[in-house]
């Protein structure tokens, strides 16, 4: 095996459960600060988030339940956010984890309630991650292969991100502080704990669109990753960053830029079938017939 295909498995390896559109390729988590390279922290190393969970019960701050209602009306509201039937997003997508960028695509259908394809496609690797309705699948160039229980599960609780901000309605909520993101953009920061995971979200004082979500290895743990998000465009009623950077435990570890999205198209139930197909098939524009374009 040669040094870029190994390369190549090792990113889509990081990317095989990451399905979401506000987190495409995560990397490789894990505790350690690095503070090299393009990094967000401070002077002193520290990221600009609040570190952990008190371990308190949830609870439900006033004050960050206003800053999310704001944020999702500007995010185009709860109505246009939910209502969308399908999605369709195409990113390039380039990786910084690795001694040379590498540069490639991902794909993505989702059609209601729980049915997502993912192609994930780099020069010489191409990978699709497939939930059925029931059960998650990937397809490596060689068939598909059913995925356990466990990260079945994880790829399915991962579809409520495609209604991002409205998962934050449920859980605990605090409201932290005052300050600028990464970009210098200042910001409310807010406290998310559920069932398990945690975030710290940064939302722009004077938009109040999410400019950041900062993600936990656990909800008592250190922040492992950060997104921060740019170039907001209005499409079809809802609003969506155009792009994204990721880092990973200090250090820049990729950037996405959306070249198409479009909502309400009407998706063939075979674009999400994994028996009679693999890797190299073509789940495109043969199987889509388009309900209008972005706005």
């Amino acid at each position: 095996m040669n040094r870029d295909t190994t390369r190549i498995r090792r990113i889509l390896l990081a990317a095989l459960v990451t399905i979401t559109v506000g987190a495409l390729l995560p990397g490789e988590l894990g505790a350690r600060q690095a503070g090299q390279g393009d990094s967000p922290a401070d002077d002193n190393g520290n990221l600009p988030f609040r570190t952990g969970s008190d371990g308190s019960p949830e609870v439900r701050d006033p004050r960050a339940e206003e800053v999310l209602d704001r944020m999702i009306a500007a995010h185009g509201g709860a109505e246009s956010i939910s209502s969308r039937s399908s999605i369709f997003v195409r990113y390039r997508i380039t990786n910084f984890s690795y001694p040379e960028p590498l540069e490639g695509t991902v794909t993505v259908w989702f059609r209601r309630p729980f049915l997502m394809r993912k192609e994930i496609v780099y020069p010489q690797r191409k990978q699709v991650v497939i939930y059925d309705g029931e059960r998650a699948w990937v397809d490596r160039g060689k068939g598909p292969e059913e995925l356990g229980p466990v990260s079945s599960s994880i790829v399915k609780r991962g579809m409520q991100e495609f209604d991002t901000p409205l998962m934050y309605r449920d859980g605990s909520l605090r409201y932290l502080s005052v300050a600028k993101d990464p970009l210098g953009r200042l910001t409310q920061k807010l406290s998310w704990r559920h069932e398990g995971y945690a975030r710290d979200l940064m939302v722009d004082s004077e938009t109040n669109r999410l400019l950041v979500i900062g993600f936990f290895d656990s909800p008592a743990g250190a922040i492992s990753k950060m997104q921060v998000f740019d170039d907001f465009r209005m499409v079809q009623g809802v609003l969506v960053p155009y792009r994204k950077d990721i880092f990973t435990n200090n250090q820049r570890n990729s950037e996405t830029e959306i070249l198409e999205i479009r909502f309400n198209d009407d998706l063939a139930r075979e674009i999400f079938n994994p028996v009679g197909g693999s890797a190299t098939s073509t789940a495109g524009s043969d199987l889509v017939t388009s309900a209008g374009s972005p706005d």
